[in-house]
Formats: structure tokens, C-alpha cells, sequence
């Protein structure tokens, strides 16, 4: 099965907001992850409301994302990238619930 990265305009941010050692930390960590037959098998599934969507930790930092299923190819959606002593506050929360279409901003 193949799996497709991208990175929303938040995550994108996130991880411009970074040094040059983390960005590429992360990036290559979410590559390594995408290219393993289950990669959901290295994250952490999140408490409800949030039990669709996962976490893979890089080092200090989360990578927040949720699966797109399609047919022949998914999709890691990768919504946040934060630190982790911000990766849990409420208004990283609230930002994803946006993003999802969960909640109205």
C-alpha cells in the first residue's frame, strides 16, 4: 500500500517556526514513518474527541495528523507539529478541531 504525505498550511508553519536541525529532524522522521507498510503502528491514537487522530513523536516535538482513506493510497494528513510541552494546550486542540471541520472558528 503506499503512503502520501502532506503537510497542511499549520504544520507547513509549525515547522518553518523551527531551526534548521529540527526541520529537517522532523521531516526526514515523517518520511521514515511514511515509508513503512503500517505506519500507524509508530503513532499514538488520541483520546476521544480526538480518536481520529494520531501522533508520532519526533524527539521533543509531535506531529499531530489524522488518515485520509482512499482507495489504492492513503493519505497522512499532518495537521500541527509542536513541542511537546505545547502539543496538548486547548488552543492546539481547538486549531485542529478547525482544521478537521469539526468546529467553527
Amino acid at each position: 500500500m503506499m503512503w502520501i504525505v502532506i503537510y497542511s498550511d499549520t504544520a507547513t508553519k509549525d515547522i518553518k517556526e523551527l531551526d534548521r536541525q529540527n526541520q529537517e529532524r522532523i521531516i526526514q522522521k515523517i518520511r521514515w514513518f511514511s515509508e513503512r507498510t503500517d505506519p500507524v503502528a509508530f503513532a499514538t491514537k488520541l483520546a476521544s474527541p480526538f480518536a481520529h487522530l494520531y501522533r508520532f513523536r519526533i524527539g521533543d516535538y509531535r506531529a499531530f495528523f489524522r488518515i485520509v482513506d482512499r482507495k489504492t493510497i492513503q493519505v497522512l494528513l499532518i495537521l500541527r507539529v509542536k513541542h511537546r510541552k505545547n502539543g496538548v494546550k486547548e488552543k492546539y486542540w481547538r486549531l485542529i478541531l478547525i482544521y478537521c471541520g469539526f468546529v467553527k472558528s
